[in-house]
């Protein structure tokens, strides 16, 4: 399974989409097809970016239990334009509806990177800040340097994929790929980068611990990264026992 593919152009704004996320068939009116793979992982595909609708242009695994999202790969920039074509956080929010799934519970949502210009900026914040290689970056709205980061279009992607969350916080982890096919000193160790999503907090429910809450958010998200690793596992074993039977 690739990694997100974001290394050209941006999304497309579609002027005369039909209907909305929440809409029956909202996906099909607008010229895609989506499908349950193994493992849970998602494919969604549209004859737009493959004339035989075999290439998924987007991968995600959401999981329940923990609320993560993760974008496996998408290349919904590689779709020939029309005006049907659709947003990532459209996507998203047609398939959680469609499956039931409370898409305002979503806590977070992680994405590789591999667009050169963004990996250039993580490098040159670590270098500039004394951070290592592989050091964590984490950023919260007052942040000096958030709008580095706010400014990318991963943040494009996410910021509209929670309807009435604030992104609170974005944290960069260089880590080996969420891909199975490579392992150990071969992965190439690419950057995810991760939005956290919260809804606006009442008097009582500010009064909250930030901190313990903010040791449990990131608890919450590994364990949902964790899930897609397994996910993936299971998924790239049955394509493998499939074309050895």
């Amino acid at each position: 399974m690739a990694s997100i593919t974001t290394a050209v152009g941006a999304e497309q704004t579609a002027v005369s989409k039909l209907g909305g996320p929440a809409s029956p068939f909202f996906l099909e009116n607008n010229g895609y097809t989506d499908s349950d793979l193994h493992g849970g992982i998602i494919g969604v595909y549209t004859e737009r970016h493959a004339q035989n609708s075999e290439d998924a242009v987007l991968e995600l695994y959401i999981n329940t239990e923990t609320h993560v999202t993760t974008i496996l790969d998408n290349k919904l920039h590689f779709e020939r334009s029309h005006s049907c074509n659709l947003q990532t956080y459209e996507i998203v929010q047609a398939l959680c509806y469609k499956r039931g799934i409370d898409v305002k519970k979503m806590k977070w949502s992680a994405m590789t990177v591999d667009d050169s210009s963004t990996l250039k900026t993580i490098r040159d914040y670590r270098e500039s800040n004394g951070l290592g290689p592989r050091d964590d970056i984490k950023l919260v709205p007052t942040s000096q340097d958030w709008p580095i980061f706010a400014d990318t279009r991963y943040h494009e992607f996410a910021y509209k994929m929670v309807p009435g969350a604030n992104i609170d916080r974005i944290i960069v982890k260089s880590q080996t790929s969420l891909d199975t096919d490579v392992s150990g000193d071969e992965a190439s160790a690419p950057e995810m980068i991760m939005f956290s999503f919260t809804m606006p907090l009442n008097d009582n429910e500010a009064a909250i611990d930030q901190h313990a809450a903010e040791l449990a958010a990131e608890d919450n998200l590994n364990a949902g990264l964790q899930a897609a690793r397994n996910a993936i596992d299971a998924y790239v074993k049955n394509i493998q026992e499939t074309t050895s039977a």
